[in-house]
């Protein structure tokens, strides 16, 4: 069965009787390979040549990938010069003739007892065979490609294969020569010509197509040629007078996007004039990627064969959708599923608890997974936890340090004293010293604090804490009781997203508490390195991607962006308020809307469609996953949390996102939304790098970037993974900006806030700054910017105020949008007296130019 959305025009033409002949490219087209681009595999055979001694002492595997290419073209050189030509076609024996120096000289002798080397420098046989046998390896046939032929067939088409390759006849059998059940059974006997370019002496754009008309004795438009190449297969192929399909191998968008996997910058323009250096630089970025026998283990082939997947979800309204998560998240998600699978079995875990809400993924994952690992049986459940509520069913005794782990534990809500006080069990009305602060946001850290000091030495307090603790724990293990049998359990496997194992870890407490001799251990997607505290204390998690912080830049990268995996992973299901009397889930309502709920289940179909086809892969025997695919996992995901595309940026910019950063900062993120706020989107052109990558600041800072400009991304991700100094893209300009709160003695001599604010490159000034006086309101503010040498221009300032009485900001503008902007050449002093008196916290964003 076809399930490629690009072969129906040519099942319609040779369901029309006008087709006599069906003429296939061979590589990328008939077969796909286990590499991003052919060259690649240079790189896979200089690893076994180093290894096993052909290679002088000189040349490394990447050099010899770089010889290799460097061979190719100076033995067409060399012909073509010979034949006075333009072009000329080689075959693979004169490309390593070429090669003879880089190679161990041996004697005839020393060739018998079997050292490797070159006797002599005409017989190269043993080195063509070596990487025969490599792309061999890597070559698999594209089933749909096979179905196509074999429908063919049954329509009385003649079925031919042509290649611009130095590959001779011979060898492009050895090729296809393999054991195939249908449709490839028998494949080779049913071919009637095979066209190797190097052996007819000139290739597809040459004239080697009007040779297969010649050589077929048909007419030219009763031959449908199908290949990937726009120029040898598609245009060369009108060209002839045949019918054209074009088998493109990626889509211009993937294109960019393993472009950045690679590389991790956008697609710059190409310096044709040095094209050994850009070779030398693409073979160094992507042999880190590849596995010395697997190479990318065809994700890259496989990925982009999703792309032109025949189904009705790849249509419509939400493709975008479903392609994200069968090219994006697909083979992160399945890499992830089969490395749980493997701990298990080593483990010999028979069950495990995937942490919901976004273990409801996970959990579909493991058994969508299982036919592809029948080595082991894995059951999967779902555990509803969220760390808020086990962080405060560990208290046992009130101590300041329980107190201040459930203020870091990041709670849906933005603690407010009010909701503090809430969460353990306490009502702040009824406590004089703190009522009056029940909306105060606890911004400040050392407030909070104070607040648990309190509560610590306040004996009824003390033990109305303690006792509301102790009821959550006990109707936790009620709720655990019902899903597992504590009395004879000995470990259990907890499956999340990562990335402290802040729940693990409380669980754990709470089952040595209860009197359970429990091991809980943790198998995550990524572990920070805050994670390695909760080993001291004998929690077990493990991460995939990232493990306890490493590799440091890309637990950077990952965890700043991976609020879009987060957001596709959680059901249409609110968080956990608490559990009943009966042990059962409450859960509050979903804010998330209808629209992103559809679209996210449209990426998890997207991700459940890979996994099926790289697990027949396997299943096949085509791909044998190790421990290094996550090398190339790491840098999609990578690529996609600190670097997507402008595309990915504006489908996922009003996806909402429930996490505490949303409520805490509501005045800069705009509805709660990833990407979408005019702000930003107006000013982020202002910024340095460091501005924009600042969860502070933005929720998903690469996505603003990618809409402003893929060089900010670029130059956001350099100064993040201190590749480059933010100084670098910094003016040599620094204007001194000083902010002073008067908070009921009149405007104070000395400032709150002193600071010199650089500008970039293109002399504009942004900061971002926050106050807060909580025992005493802020009655006015007053901003100072500049010395007198410049002239400033002030393009925006922004005041967001929180209050004593409403939980909610408010937000002033100034000079934004008007004609009103101070420009002179005076320190510019901005005074502004507030009206509302109950004002404890303000957050500043002033945007300047200078003249």
């Amino acid at each position: 069965m076809n399930t490629d959305s690009r072969l129906k025009p040519a099942y319609d033409l040779i369901d029309s009787g006008k087709i006599a002949v069906l003429s296939l490219d061979i590589f990328d087209t008939l077969f796909w390979r286990k590499v991003p681009s052919p060259s690649d595999l240079f790189i896979m055979i200089g690893e076994h040549l180093k290894s096993t001694g052909w290679l002088i002492d000189q040349v490394t595997p990447i050099s010899f990938a770089e010889l290799r290419i460097k061979a190719e073209r100076m033995a067409r050189q060399k012909k073509a010069k010979q034949l006075q030509t333009h072009t000329a076609e080689i075959t693979l024996k004169e490309i390593y003739w070429g090669l003879h120096a880089i190679f161990n000289k041996i004697t005839l002798q020393d060739y018998l007892k079997g050292k490797k080397g070159l006797y002599s420098e005409a017989d190269v046989d043993d080195l063509l065979n070596i990487e025969l046998a490599f792309e061999k390896r890597t070559l698999h046939f594209d089933e749909n490609i096979l179905f196509l032929i074999q429908h063919a067939l049954k329509k009385q088409v003649a079925v031919i294969l042509v290649s611009d390759t130095y590959f001779e006849k011979d060898q492009l059998e050895f090729l296809l020569r393999r054991d195939l059940p249908s449709p490839g059974a028998g494949l080779l006997n049913a071919i009637s010509y095979i066209f190797p370019s190097c052996e007819y002496g000139r290739g597809k754009c040459f004239g080697l197509l009007e040779g297969i008309v010649k050589a077929s004795n048909a007419d030219p438009q009763s031959i449908l040629h199908i290949g990937d190449n726009k120029y040898g297969d598609f245009l060369a192929a009108q060209k002839a007078g045949m019918q054209a399909l074009l088998f493109p191998k990626y889509t211009n968008a993937f294109d960019e996007i393993v472009h950045r996997e690679i590389f991790n910058e956008p697609i710059f323009l190409k310096d044709d004039a040095n094209i050994d250096q850009l070779t030398q630089h693409r073979l160094q970025k992507v042999s880190p990627l590849l596995d010395p026998e697997e190479g990318d283990f065809g994700f890259t082939a496989i990925r982009s064969k999703m792309l032109f997947s025949n189904c009705e979800e790849n249509q419509g309204r939400d493709a975008f959708f479903w392609k994200y998560g069968a090219s994006v998240l697909g083979p992160v998600i399945t890499g992830f599923t089969h490395w749980i699978y493997q701990r298990c079995r080593e483990m010999n875990i028979s069950t495990a608890f995937c942490l919901m809400r976004e273990g409801r993924l996970y959990a579909k994952m493991i058994k969508e997974y299982a036919p592809y690992f029948p080595e082991h049986k894995l059951e999967a459940k779902e555990l509803w936890i969220s760390r808020q509520y086990a962080i405060r069913a560990c208290i046992r005794y009130a101590t300041p340090k329980e107190l201040n782990a459930v203020l870091n534990t990041n709670p849906v809500e933005p603690f407010t004293v009010g909701s503090y006080f809430s969460h353990l069990g306490l009502d702040v009305k009824k406590v004089k010293k703190f009522a009056k602060y029940e909306n105060v946001k606890l911004y400040d850290e050392s407030f909070g604090e104070e607040i648990s000091e309190y509560l610590s030495k306040t004996d009824v307090l003390k033990e109305t804490i303690i006792a509301s603790s102790a009821a959550k724990r006990e109707r936790f293990l009620k709720y655990l009781s019902s899903i597992v049998d504590l009395d004879k359990t000995k470990e259990l496997m907890f499956v999340d997203v990562g990335w402290i194992g802040t729940s693990q870890s409380a669980i754990q407490v709470i089952l040595q508490i209860a009197g359970y001799p429990i091991k809980v251990h943790g198998l995550y997607l990524g572990t920070s390195y805050k994670s390695q505290y909760g080993m001291l204390q004998g929690s077990i998690r493990e991460g995939f991607l990232i493990n306890g912080g490493y590799p440091t830049e890309a637990s950077r990268v990952i965890q700043s962006g991976v609020h879009i995996l987060e957001q596709t992973a959680i059901p249409n299901l609110g968080t956990l308020i608490d559990f009943d009397g009966q042990g059962s889930p409450v859960l509050g309502k979903t804010s998330i809307s209808k629209v992103q709920l559809r679209q996210a289940e449209t990426i998890q179909k997207g991700i459940f469609a890979f996994c099926h086809q790289f697990g027949q892969s396997i299943q096949k025997g085509l791909i044998k996953s190790n421990d290094n695919a996550k090398v190339i996992l790491r840098s999609i995901l990578m690529r996609a949390n600190g670097f997507p595309t402008k595309e990915e940026a504006r489908k996922f910019q009003s996806w909402q996102h429930d996490w505490m950063i949303t409520q805490l900062y509501s005045h800069l993120t705009e509805n709660s939304v990833l990407g979408e706020n005019a702000f930003f989107q107006k000013f982020a052109g202002q910024m340095l790098p460091q501005m924009t990558i600042r969860d502070i600041y933005l929720i998903w800072p690469p996505g603003y970037a990618a809409k402003v400009d893929p060089y900010l991304t670029l130059s956001s991700e350099l100064v993040r993974s201190k590749q480059i100094p933010l100084q670098c893209f910094m003016s040599v300009d620094s204007v001194p900006v000083k902010i002073y709160m008067d908070v009921g003695n009149g405007m104070p001599k000395k400032p709150s806030i002193s600071i010199d604010v650089h500008s970039n490159a293109n002399r504009s000034f942004f900061t971002f700054q926050g106050l807060s006086s909580i025992k005493h309101p802020i009655k006015a503010v007053k901003i100072l910017v500049g010395t007198g040498e410049h002239a400033v221009k002030i393009q925006s300032l922004r005041l967001a105020l929180d209050t004593y009485s409403n939980p909610k900001s408010q937000e002033l503008v100034f000079f934004e949008n008007t004609e009103e902007n101070l420009h002179n050449n005076s320190p510019i002093s901005f005074v502004h007296s507030f009206q509302n008196k109950d004002i404890y916290a303000m957050q500043i964003r002033l945007c300047f130019n200078i003249k």
